[in-house]
């Protein structure tokens, strides 16, 4: 006569919960590694963009493998600029989106700008407006001044040309070079000289 079969023990039991639990456990991966794969594989036939955007993506379930094979095959890439397309944005919108691209050159030519400016209006207060000569047939006494009030010579000669760098009203500022020392200034009435022709 045939024995029933005995009941399991506990430590049986356990056992083989154990291993169906081991076996749903190897399956799980089995299939997550199957989805990261096909995932991966599906990413890398697409462009730089969207695999940028599948590394920054923490919910997608990519095994730690498949993120470094994305990873390796961005080397030498970027993420594209984000472009505005012309026919939706703004005008201000457009300048404004590609202004970080341009502050180096805007930087440049404001400061060629400015140093031109300043480079005219130097020339402009150095330049005389123009060359006068005396109008008398002898020396008149005329004090020249230099920017420290000393005054190298005291005589607007007769003959000699001297610059003319402003005038107030009817005096006129000639300029002349004194050697080693600089330029000396005299106010003039304008009745005492004429234009060199």
């Amino acid at each position: 006569m045939a024995q029933p079969p005995r009941p399991p023990t506990s430590a049986e039991r356990r056992a083989q919960a154990s291993a169906m639990a081991g076996a749903a456990a190897r399956d799980a991966a089995r299939t997550t590694a199957e989805e990261s794969r096909r995932l991966a594989d599906r990413l890398l036939g697409s462009g730089a963009d969207a695999r940028f955007d599948a590394l920054a993506n923490q919910t997608l379930q990519l095994t730690p493998a498949d993120r470094r094979r994305l990873l390796g095959s961005l080397t030498g890439h970027e993420p594209a600029r984000r472009i505005i397309p012309s026919g939706t944005a703004s005008r201000w919108a457009l300048i404004r989106s590609r202004l970080p691209y341009r502050v180096g050159a805007l930087a440049f030519t404001g400061s060629v700008f400015l140093t031109a400016i300043a480079g005219l209006l130097v020339a402009r207060s150095h330049t005389p407006l123009d060359s006068v000569v005396s109008n008398s047939p002898q020396d008149l006494s005329v004090a020249f001044t230099l920017r420290d009030g000393q005054a190298p010579f005291d005589r607007l000669e007769a003959g000699r040309p001297y610059a003319v760098v402003g005038q107030s009203g009817s005096v006129l500022v000639l300029r002349h070079w004194v050697a080693g020392v600089g330029y000396a200034e005299a106010h003039v009435p304008e009745n005492y000289v004429h234009v060199r022709p």
